[in-house]
């Protein structure tokens, strides 16, 4: 039987809010601006629950640029959970598994 292999999740953001991104163990792989308009930030937080968004679990901040078009950050080990908390119009690209 061949090995299976997971396929990644993502998430588009264009509006503030906060979302689990995953409540166990994850690597987020990828952020990326497809529009590369907007501004803001999308911070990740190592915890399983959205309320979880206390500064001791936050592992860095994404700032929204314009014209950022290309994907940044990659293979970030998220040892809990991931959490994402949007704040500005960017609309943004997450990637993770």
């Amino acid at each position: 039987m061949a090995d299976v292999l997971a396929s990644n999740s993502f998430k588009v953001y264009s509006a503030a809010g906060t979302t689990c991104l995953a409540d166990s163990p994850a690597i987020l792989y990828s952020v990326s601006q497809p529009s590369g308009t907007g501004a803001g930030t999308l911070a990740f937080y190592n915890v399983g629950s959205a309320a979880g968004t206390a500064t001791a679990n936050l592992m860095f901040t994404y700032v929204c640029q314009s014209n950022l078009t290309a994907p940044n950050v990659y293979n970030v080990p998220f040892n809990k959970g991931i959490v994402a908390a949007n704040t500005g119009t960017a609309t943004t690209l997450v990637t993770w598994q």
